[in-house]
Protein backbone atom coordinates (compact mmCIF):
# COMPACT_ATOMS: atom_id res chain seq x y z
CA UNK A 1 0.00 0.00 0.00
CA UNK A 2 2.29 2.58 0.61
CA UNK A 3 4.27 2.23 -2.62
CA UNK A 4 1.10 2.87 -4.23
CA UNK A 5 0.68 5.87 -1.70
CA UNK A 6 3.72 7.62 -2.84
CA UNK A 7 2.73 7.15 -6.40
CA UNK A 8 -0.85 8.87 -5.71
CA UNK A 9 1.07 11.88 -4.23
CA UNK A 10 3.53 11.95 -7.00
CA UNK A 11 1.01 11.25 -9.59
CA UNK A 12 -1.40 13.99 -8.46
CA UNK A 13 0.57 16.30 -5.88
CA UNK A 14 -0.78 20.06 -5.95
CA UNK A 15 -3.46 19.08 -8.48
CA UNK A 16 -5.62 16.50 -5.97
CA UNK A 17 -9.39 18.69 -7.70
CA UNK A 18 -8.73 16.47 -10.76
CA UNK A 19 -8.40 13.31 -8.69
CA UNK A 20 -11.79 14.00 -6.75
CA UNK A 21 -13.70 15.60 -9.68
CA UNK A 22 -13.16 13.00 -11.83
CA UNK A 23 -12.88 9.95 -8.93
CA UNK A 24 -16.91 9.25 -10.31
CA UNK A 25 -15.61 9.34 -14.11
CA UNK A 26 -15.83 5.82 -15.36
CA UNK A 27 -12.95 5.29 -17.84
CA UNK A 28 -10.58 8.07 -16.77
CA UNK A 29 -7.23 7.40 -15.55
CA UNK A 30 -8.36 9.06 -11.94
CA UNK A 31 -11.65 6.74 -11.65
CA UNK A 32 -9.29 4.08 -12.06
CA UNK A 33 -7.23 5.36 -9.91
CA UNK A 34 -9.64 6.05 -6.53
CA UNK A 35 -11.16 1.97 -7.06
CA UNK A 36 -7.81 0.80 -6.68
CA UNK A 37 -7.22 3.40 -3.53
CA UNK A 38 -10.42 2.25 -1.92
CA UNK A 39 -9.90 -1.59 -2.73
CA UNK A 40 -6.47 -0.89 -0.33
CA UNK A 41 -7.64 1.54 2.35
CA UNK A 42 -11.24 -0.88 3.06
CA UNK A 43 -8.19 -4.28 3.20
CA UNK A 44 -6.72 -2.14 5.76
CA UNK A 45 -9.49 -1.00 7.53
CA UNK A 46 -12.04 -3.65 7.54
CA UNK A 47 -12.22 -6.45 3.89
CA UNK A 48 -15.88 -7.61 5.61
CA UNK A 49 -16.88 -3.84 3.66
CA UNK A 50 -16.29 -4.73 0.74
CA UNK A 51 -19.33 -7.14 1.42
CA UNK A 52 -21.37 -3.95 1.36
CA UNK A 53 -23.27 -2.77 -1.95
CA UNK A 54 -21.85 0.61 -3.35
CA UNK A 55 -18.95 0.46 -0.67
CA UNK A 56 -16.37 1.71 -3.65
CA UNK A 57 -19.19 4.37 -4.88
CA UNK A 58 -19.32 5.42 -1.35
CA UNK A 59 -15.78 6.16 -0.35
CA UNK A 60 -13.80 7.16 -3.81
CA UNK A 61 -15.32 11.12 -2.95
CA UNK A 62 -13.87 11.28 -0.13
CA UNK A 63 -11.02 9.02 -0.04
CA UNK A 64 -10.07 11.83 -2.61
CA UNK A 65 -11.10 15.24 -0.47
CA UNK A 66 -8.65 13.60 2.21
CA UNK A 67 -5.75 13.05 -0.57
CA UNK A 68 -6.29 16.86 -1.44
CA UNK A 69 -6.29 17.58 2.54
CA UNK A 70 -3.32 15.96 3.30
CA UNK A 71 -1.12 17.22 0.15
CA UNK A 72 -1.70 20.99 1.26
CA UNK A 73 -1.12 20.19 4.52
CA UNK A 74 2.25 18.80 4.16
CA UNK A 75 3.07 21.35 1.40
CA UNK A 76 2.55 24.02 3.96
CA UNK A 77 5.00 23.32 6.21
CA UNK A 78 7.73 25.22 6.33
CA UNK A 79 11.36 23.88 5.82
CA UNK A 80 14.04 22.18 4.84
CA UNK A 81 15.61 23.72 8.30
CA UNK A 82 19.09 22.75 8.09
CA UNK A 83 20.04 21.29 11.42
CA UNK A 84 23.68 21.70 12.05
CA UNK A 85 26.34 23.22 14.54
CA UNK A 86 26.25 26.95 12.75
CA UNK A 87 22.78 26.28 12.25
CA UNK A 88 22.32 25.62 16.00
CA UNK A 89 24.27 29.18 17.02
CA UNK A 90 22.47 31.19 14.29
CA UNK A 91 18.53 29.77 14.19
CA UNK A 92 16.77 29.87 17.10
CA UNK A 93 14.52 27.11 15.80
CA UNK A 94 17.38 24.81 16.18
CA UNK A 95 18.60 25.65 19.43
CA UNK A 96 14.90 25.04 20.82
CA UNK A 97 14.89 22.02 19.54
CA UNK A 98 17.58 20.74 20.80
CA UNK A 99 19.79 20.85 23.99
CA UNK A 100 23.25 21.61 22.38
CA UNK A 101 24.83 20.36 19.07
CA UNK A 102 25.96 17.02 20.54
CA UNK A 103 22.05 16.42 21.59
CA UNK A 104 21.55 17.51 17.83
CA UNK A 105 23.94 14.74 16.18
CA UNK A 106 22.95 12.07 18.84
CA UNK A 107 19.44 11.91 18.05
CA UNK A 108 19.89 11.92 13.68
CA UNK A 109 22.90 8.96 14.64
CA UNK A 110 20.71 6.71 16.33
CA UNK A 111 18.21 6.65 13.92
CA UNK A 112 19.00 3.62 11.72
CA UNK A 113 16.22 5.12 8.93
CA UNK A 114 19.08 7.81 8.53
CA UNK A 115 21.91 5.20 8.55
CA UNK A 116 20.32 3.00 6.27
CA UNK A 117 19.49 6.33 3.73
CA UNK A 118 22.89 6.97 3.92
CA UNK A 119 24.45 3.33 3.31
CA UNK A 120 21.97 3.20 0.27
CA UNK A 121 23.11 6.45 -1.25
CA UNK A 122 26.80 6.93 -1.32
CA UNK A 123 26.93 10.22 -3.26
CA UNK A 124 23.94 12.09 -1.35
CA UNK A 125 25.46 14.63 1.36
CA UNK A 126 21.94 15.55 3.03
CA UNK A 127 19.27 13.64 4.67
CA UNK A 128 15.99 15.65 4.50
CA UNK A 129 13.81 14.10 7.10
CA UNK A 130 10.37 14.80 9.37
CA UNK A 131 11.20 15.38 12.87
CA UNK A 132 8.72 14.74 14.88
CA UNK A 133 8.68 16.39 18.76
CA UNK A 134 6.23 16.51 21.91
CA UNK A 135 5.98 20.12 23.25
CA UNK A 136 6.07 20.21 27.05
CA UNK A 137 5.69 23.42 28.72
CA UNK A 138 6.27 23.18 32.69
CA UNK A 139 6.26 26.02 35.53
CA UNK A 140 9.47 26.34 37.92
CA UNK A 141 10.77 29.39 39.64
CA UNK A 142 13.84 30.87 38.10
CA UNK A 143 15.91 34.00 37.98
CA UNK A 144 14.90 37.24 35.79
CA UNK A 145 15.02 40.61 35.67
CA UNK A 146 12.61 42.70 37.81
CA UNK A 147 12.12 46.42 37.43
CA UNK A 148 15.98 47.25 38.15
CA UNK A 149 17.05 44.38 40.40
CA UNK A 150 17.56 40.44 39.43
CA UNK A 151 15.24 38.01 41.00
CA UNK A 152 15.76 34.34 41.15
CA UNK A 153 12.66 33.41 42.90
CA UNK A 154 10.23 34.53 39.55
CA UNK A 155 7.63 31.64 38.68
CA UNK A 156 8.44 30.84 34.75
CA UNK A 157 7.01 28.92 32.04
CA UNK A 158 9.92 26.99 30.08
CA UNK A 159 9.55 25.57 26.92
CA UNK A 160 11.45 21.81 26.47
CA UNK A 161 11.19 19.64 23.12
CA UNK A 162 11.11 15.77 24.10
CA UNK A 163 10.42 12.55 22.55
CA UNK A 164 12.56 13.23 19.22
CA UNK A 165 11.98 11.29 16.13
CA UNK A 166 13.48 11.44 12.66
CA UNK A 167 10.74 9.67 10.39
CA UNK A 168 10.90 9.27 6.25
CA UNK A 169 14.30 10.04 5.67
CA UNK A 170 15.10 10.53 1.80
CA UNK A 171 17.41 12.12 -0.41
CA UNK A 172 15.85 14.87 -1.62
CA UNK A 173 12.41 17.42 -0.34
CA UNK A 174 10.10 15.99 -2.46
CA UNK A 175 10.53 12.74 -1.71
CA UNK A 176 10.47 13.81 2.15
CA UNK A 177 6.89 15.24 1.83
CA UNK A 178 5.38 12.48 -0.35
CA UNK A 179 6.46 10.14 2.57
CA UNK A 180 5.11 12.25 5.45
CA UNK A 181 1.84 12.49 3.46
CA UNK A 182 1.97 8.78 3.54
CA UNK A 183 2.83 8.79 6.92
CA UNK A 184 -0.18 10.94 8.16
CA UNK A 185 -2.09 8.96 5.82
CA UNK A 186 -1.47 5.73 7.64
CA UNK A 187 -2.04 7.17 10.64
CA UNK A 188 -5.20 8.35 9.73
CA UNK A 189 -6.09 4.64 8.93
CA UNK A 190 -4.62 3.44 11.90
CA UNK A 191 -6.98 6.11 14.01
CA UNK A 192 -9.98 4.86 12.33
CA UNK A 193 -9.05 1.10 13.15
CA UNK A 194 -8.29 2.60 17.00
CA UNK A 195 -12.05 3.77 16.82
CA UNK A 196 -13.84 0.83 14.95
CA UNK A 197 -12.15 -1.29 17.73
CA UNK A 198 -13.19 0.67 20.39
CA UNK A 199 -16.52 1.23 19.24
CA UNK A 200 -17.38 -3.02 18.79
CA UNK A 201 -16.20 -2.92 22.43
CA UNK A 202 -18.11 -0.09 23.71
CA UNK A 203 -21.79 -1.61 21.64
CA UNK A 204 -20.95 -4.96 23.42
CA UNK A 205 -20.93 -3.88 26.75
CA UNK A 206 -24.10 -1.38 26.29
CA UNK A 207 -25.22 -4.55 24.81
CA UNK A 208 -25.05 -6.35 27.77
CA UNK A 209 -26.10 -3.59 30.32
CA UNK A 210 -29.12 -3.00 28.44
CA UNK A 211 -29.88 -6.83 28.34
CA UNK A 212 -29.38 -6.89 31.61
CA UNK A 213 -31.07 -3.59 32.44
CA UNK A 214 -33.95 -5.23 30.83
CA UNK A 215 -33.93 -8.51 32.30
CA UNK A 216 -34.44 -6.50 35.67
CA UNK A 217 -37.50 -4.67 34.55
CA UNK A 218 -38.96 -7.85 33.33
CA UNK A 219 -38.57 -9.78 36.15
CA UNK A 220 -38.93 -7.10 38.87
CA UNK A 221 -42.50 -7.18 40.92
CA UNK A 222 -45.13 -4.90 40.16
CA UNK A 223 -45.66 -4.06 43.90
CA UNK A 224 -45.91 0.16 45.59
CA UNK A 225 -42.70 -0.45 47.51
CA UNK A 226 -40.80 -0.83 43.97
CA UNK A 227 -42.50 1.71 41.65
CA UNK A 228 -39.50 4.38 42.48
CA UNK A 229 -37.21 1.57 41.26
CA UNK A 230 -39.07 0.42 38.31
CA UNK A 231 -39.02 3.71 36.97
CA UNK A 232 -35.20 4.33 37.64
CA UNK A 233 -34.70 1.14 35.56
CA UNK A 234 -37.36 2.25 32.67
CA UNK A 235 -35.12 5.52 32.82
CA UNK A 236 -32.02 4.01 32.59
CA UNK A 237 -32.98 1.62 29.67
CA UNK A 238 -34.05 4.48 27.81
CA UNK A 239 -31.29 6.51 28.07
CA UNK A 240 -29.45 3.90 26.90
CA UNK A 241 -30.92 3.21 24.07
CA UNK A 242 -31.23 6.65 23.28
CA UNK A 243 -27.33 6.94 23.53
CA UNK A 244 -26.63 3.55 21.31
CA UNK A 245 -29.22 4.94 18.59
CA UNK A 246 -27.06 8.87 18.75
CA UNK A 247 -23.77 7.29 18.99
CA UNK A 248 -21.78 8.83 15.90
CA UNK A 249 -20.04 5.31 15.48
CA UNK A 250 -22.20 2.06 15.90
CA UNK A 251 -19.40 0.04 14.70
CA UNK A 252 -21.65 -3.38 15.72
CA UNK A 253 -22.76 -2.96 11.91
CA UNK A 254 -20.51 -2.63 9.12
CA UNK A 255 -22.57 -0.24 7.25
CA UNK A 256 -22.08 2.05 10.16
CA UNK A 257 -18.37 1.42 10.14
CA UNK A 258 -18.36 2.06 6.28
CA UNK A 259 -20.54 5.61 6.83
CA UNK A 260 -18.16 6.52 10.03
CA UNK A 261 -15.23 5.75 7.52
CA UNK A 262 -16.61 7.85 4.72
CA UNK A 263 -17.08 10.96 7.48
CA UNK A 264 -13.12 10.55 8.52
CA UNK A 265 -12.32 11.21 4.95
CA UNK A 266 -14.85 13.67 3.80
CA UNK A 267 -13.99 15.89 6.38
CA UNK A 268 -10.92 15.19 7.12
CA UNK A 269 -9.94 18.70 9.08
CA UNK A 270 -12.74 17.64 11.90
CA UNK A 271 -10.63 14.45 12.59
CA UNK A 272 -6.77 16.01 11.58
CA UNK A 273 -6.31 18.96 13.12
CA UNK A 274 -2.39 21.01 11.97
CA UNK A 275 -1.93 24.54 13.86
CA UNK A 276 1.18 27.01 13.35
CA UNK A 277 1.74 29.24 16.38
CA UNK A 278 4.33 31.88 17.76
CA UNK A 279 6.15 31.54 20.61
CA UNK A 280 8.90 33.60 22.13
CA UNK A 281 11.55 31.91 23.95
CA UNK A 282 14.81 33.21 25.97
CA UNK A 283 18.14 31.38 25.25
CA UNK A 284 17.42 28.98 27.91
CA UNK A 285 14.06 28.01 27.10
CA UNK A 286 11.79 30.54 28.93
CA UNK A 287 8.61 31.40 27.50
CA UNK A 288 8.50 34.76 27.04
CA UNK A 289 5.44 37.43 27.40
CA UNK A 290 4.68 39.57 24.55
CA UNK A 291 5.55 42.92 26.52
CA UNK A 292 8.79 41.08 28.01
CA UNK A 293 12.44 43.23 27.82
CA UNK A 294 13.87 40.36 28.02
CA UNK A 295 16.58 39.49 25.32
CA UNK A 296 14.75 36.60 23.43
CA UNK A 297 13.45 35.02 19.71
CA UNK A 298 10.80 34.25 17.95
CA UNK A 299 9.91 30.22 17.18
CA UNK A 300 7.25 29.83 14.68
CA UNK A 301 6.14 26.00 15.88
CA UNK A 302 3.43 23.33 13.26
CA UNK A 303 1.93 20.56 15.41
CA UNK A 304 -0.14 17.89 14.15
CA UNK A 305 -2.82 16.37 15.96
CA UNK A 306 -4.94 13.11 14.74
CA UNK A 307 -8.03 12.27 16.53
CA UNK A 308 -8.02 12.38 20.43
CA UNK A 309 -3.99 11.58 19.99
CA UNK A 310 -1.64 14.20 21.84
CA UNK A 311 -0.59 17.01 19.12
CA UNK A 312 3.17 16.48 18.05
CA UNK A 313 5.37 19.38 16.86
CA UNK A 314 6.62 18.76 12.99
CA UNK A 315 9.29 20.06 11.67
CA UNK A 316 11.07 19.39 8.35
CA UNK A 317 14.77 19.19 8.64
CA UNK A 318 17.81 18.54 6.32
CA UNK A 319 20.96 16.94 8.35
CA UNK A 320 24.30 16.68 6.81
CA UNK A 321 26.05 13.34 6.61
CA UNK A 322 29.41 15.14 7.98
CA UNK A 323 27.33 15.77 10.91
CA UNK A 324 26.92 11.49 11.49
CA UNK A 325 28.43 10.41 14.89
CA UNK A 326 30.28 7.39 14.09
CA UNK A 327 28.34 3.59 15.59
CA UNK A 328 31.05 2.61 17.58
CA UNK A 329 31.18 6.18 19.21
CA UNK A 330 27.92 7.09 19.77
CA UNK A 331 27.02 3.29 21.17
CA UNK A 332 30.24 3.74 23.08
CA UNK A 333 28.57 7.52 24.47
CA UNK A 334 25.20 6.10 24.97
CA UNK A 335 25.94 3.20 27.32
CA UNK A 336 28.53 6.02 29.38
CA UNK A 337 24.99 8.09 29.58
CA UNK A 338 23.23 5.22 30.89
CA UNK A 339 25.68 4.37 33.28
CA UNK A 340 25.46 7.25 35.29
Amino acid sequence: MLEFMQDVFRRFGGNFELLTDQAGVEGSACFGTMIEAVDLVVGEIDPRLRALPGYARRLKQPLGIAFHFIDELVEAVPGPILCNCIAFSDDPRVSAFFVNPEHMKEVFSRSEDVRRMFDKNLEVDDCYALLSMKKVQSKQFGMALVGDSVRGDVLQTTVNFTDHQVLSPNIDEAGTRRAIKCLIFKDLISYIQDRASAAKCDAIERDTRLKSLRSRLHHSVDKSDEEVNRADLETRIAMLENDIESNGLRAASLDGTLSFVSEVFSKPAKFLVASTESIRLSRVGVLLDAGSTEPGYDVFVSQVCIGSRSPRVMALVRFLRTDLLPRQDFITEADLFLAL
